[in-house]
């Protein structure tokens, strides 16, 4: 069999901000799925209605300047491995995508946001630059003179501006969950899903199915033939 695992970033009350050990986490996690030859895709998303508000910085493993660059080259590392993946990713995105959270999302194949969702590169507006990679690859979705704008100006993009933009792929429907509807809209079609069983874990929840067609194999070519390193 072959499947699609979910990645859910869960830190409810700081808006899916990530923590030292969430970034850690997210390390293993990617671990896991550079191992998992059976599988096809990859929906990333964020727990109760929002996406990521970039790193915590409430987190006082964070708050030095040398472990603020240690851990921004663990989250640049870890989002070049999670856009090498040999799987469709996909970022399915609720409520806000802010900052960091914004780069994250540029580090799957495609971005689905919810109809009320939002996205904003904040970075140059705090004086910082985009700590995780996240500038080259939203040039590499949208172009250099989008990204530019994107970035220097900050604009606050709602779902119909983001695909405007070129940043999203798809709009989920009202009241829809955004990884359901990245199920629905972007990987149903392109992975012809049949049966369906559900295995939950702790820190992610895998969605295995059956006769995915030829996802996996694309995605490998695509992405140079190989796994990442």
């Amino acid at each position: 069999g072959s499947g699609i695992a979910r990645l859910v970033l869960r830190n409810r009350p700081h808006a899916n901000a990530l923590s030292s050990s969430m970034m850690v986490d997210l390390s293993e996690a990617i671990d896991r799925l550079e191992q998992w030859d059976a599988g096809a895709a990859v929906v990333l998303s964020g727990e109760g209605g929002t996406f990521c508000a970039g790193a915590a910085l409430n987190d006082g493993a964070l708050s030095s300047a040398e472990m603020g660059a240690l851990f921004s080259g663990l989250m640049s590392e870890s989002l070049t491995r999670l856009r090498r993946l040999p799987l469709v990713s996909v970022a399915a995105i609720d409520g806000a995508a802010i900052g960091g959270g914004a780069e994250l999302a540029t580090a799957t194949d495609w971005r689905l946001l919810a109809p009320g969702a939002r996205v904003q590169f904040v970075q140059a507006r705090m004086g910082v630059s985009t700590g995780w990679g996240g500038a080259g690859r939203l040039a590499e979705t949208v172009g250099r003179r989008e990204a530019l704008r994107l970035l220097l100006h900050s604009p606050s993009l709602d779902a119909a501006a983001a695909v405007g933009a070129g940043l999203a792929d798809a709009v989920g429907g009202e009241g829809e969950p955004a990884a359901e509807a990245a199920v629905r809209l972007l990987l149903e079609p392109a992975l012809k899903l049949t049966r369906k069983r559900h295995v939950s874990g702790v820190e992610v929840r895998w969605e295995l199915e059956e006769e995915l067609g030829a996802a996996h194999q694309y995605a490998r070519f695509l992405n140079g033939g190989t796994k990442s390193s």
